[in-house]
């Protein structure tokens, strides 16, 4: 009976999984997605441990492929180019006409979007990517045809680096496939991978940073725009210290102080919640933690400590590591985790175990581990400072 129990249990656990799965993709049939309940494992490893591994092998396939994609992408911009030029050297232009070098450009992107049966920007943005890859950062090609890398971390690393020298994006690219791995799941995440870019892009050419921030400045811009359902999106370009009193502005509507927030008294704010005198104690008995825990957590992880999670700390639960009170209200069992990551954990999806350095090692139902490791948000690590004394 027991074992009938089981049966039913596991069964009707399965029709549940289904019946999610078919209402979040529209899906009627999983091919292949699970195993028959009570067929056996596969010999020798659980079935998710294969599947992760199959699926890693493919991923590691396809960035193999883009590769060759990529280098034959920039072949046929040189044989496209060369006979733009013949071809335009045989018609001189007439007055008024564009000049020929934006005409190349114009016959590149338009043969590619032909070939690929894709818009002109996504074919604009796969020549830039090819080019550069093939003729400024070719080890990071090598990179992602081995499966060091994926596309996503080779294009942020090849567009990161485009206001530097050729040696200058060399000596980027040589610190970062340093940091690399193996694979794309063995180095940094894709975020941690894009602010140490940004950061080492900032570290071998502080100049270069400072002209792209003025050319940032110069391009600041507010857009609005309908998502649907009558809501809408607001999207402020600027200086991240004005995007921050904005966001403060706004949240702090209910509140805000008679006749409104002003700059000035939005400094004062900060400032007096930056003055807390004597140090207190990092340690309470209480389920709560004090303010100068909360602060000293989110200085340590600045964001989400989940893989890859963007949000920042200020916006997450201050999670106990152990659970409390088994384990303390303290700075060394706190960590950050957006709201769907701290439930994930806490109904058991997830196993988390804080390190004294601030890294939470992750264990997935897969049976793997990953290792997130906090790191200052760009900008507000030692010589990355844009605020007041820094070159514009």
């Amino acid at each position: 009976m027991a074992s009938e129990r089981t049966s039913d249990s596991a069964e009707e656990m399965a029709a549940e999984v289904a019946a999610f799965l078919a209402d979040r993709y529209g899906a009627t049939e999983l091919v292949g997605a699970t195993a028959p309940v009570g067929a056996p494992e596969p010999v020798g490893e659980p079935r998710a441990q294969v599947l992760a591994a199959r699926i890693r092998a493919n991923a590691s396939r396809i960035a193999a492929a883009q590769a060759e994609q990529l280098s034959l992408v920039a072949q046929l911009t040189s044989v496209v180019g060369a006979q733009a030029v013949a071809e335009l050297a045989a018609r001189p232009p007439g007055s008024g006409g564009a000049p020929d070098q934006e005409l190349i450009a114009s016959a590149m992107v338009g043969e590619l979007q032909v070939v690929l049966g894709v818009g002109a920007r996504p074919a604009g943005r796969l020549l830039d990517l090819a080019h550069r890859l093939t003729t400024v950062l070719p080890d990071t090609l090598d990179a992602l045809a081995e499966g060091r890398l994926d596309l996503v971390r080779a294009r942020t690393l090849a567009e990161a680096t485009e206001g530097l020298s050729t040696a200058d994006a060399r000596l980027v690219q040589d610190r970062l496939l340093a940091v690399a791995g193996s694979s794309p799941w063995d180095g940094l995440s894709p975020r941690s991978w894009r602010d140490r870019t940004a950061r080492t892009v900032t570290r071998v050419d502080a100049d270069a940073a400072a002209r792209r921030r003025k050319q940032r400045r110069a391009a600041r811009s507010v857009r609005s725009a309908p998502t649907g359902d009558g809501m809408a999106e607001l999207v402020i370009d600027t200086d991240a210290a004005d995007v921050a009193m904005v966001e403060q502005v706004l949240t702090d509507l209910p509140t805000a102080p008679p006749g409104g927030w002003t700059r000035q008294l939005l400094h004062q704010a900060v400032r007096a919640r930056l003055d807390l005198g004597d140090l207190p104690a990092l340690r309470c008995a209480t389920y709560a933690p004090t303010v100068a825990i909360t602060e000293q957590v989110r200085a340590r992880n600045p964001r989400c400590t989940a893989y890859d999670c963007p949000t920042r700390a200020h916006r997450c639960d201050l999670d106990h590591d152990v659970p409390w009170p088994r384990g303390p209200t303290a700075v060394d069992n706190l960590t950050p985790r957006h709201r769907r990551h701290h439930q994930l954990k806490t109904r058991g999806l997830v196993r988390t175990r804080l390190n004294q350095d601030g890294s939470v090692e992750h264990s997935m139902l897969t049976g793997l581990t990953v290792t997130t490791r906090p790191e200052p948000l760009p900008g507000y690590a030692p010589g990355e400072g844009y605020g007041p004394g820094t070159a514009a």
